[in-house]
């Protein structure tokens, strides 16, 4: 008996370290499969900036 697991999914957020002119702070979403990608990767994959503040 074979039982198939998924590969866990994580989710990330990077939350600006300004508020905009409305008051709430900037959130760049990204989720990737555990062990696929580095988050360098991740990050331009979803064209996150990879040297702001967060």
């Amino acid at each position: 008996m074979s039982e198939v697991s998924e590969k866990p999914k994580i989710k990330l957020k990077f939350i600006g370290s300004e508020a905009g002119p409305d008051g709430s702070y900037p959130v760049d979403k990204a989720s990737v499969i555990s062990g696929d990608k580095l988050l360098r990767s991740i990050m331009q994959d979803n064209k996150i900036e990879l040297y702001a503040t967060y």
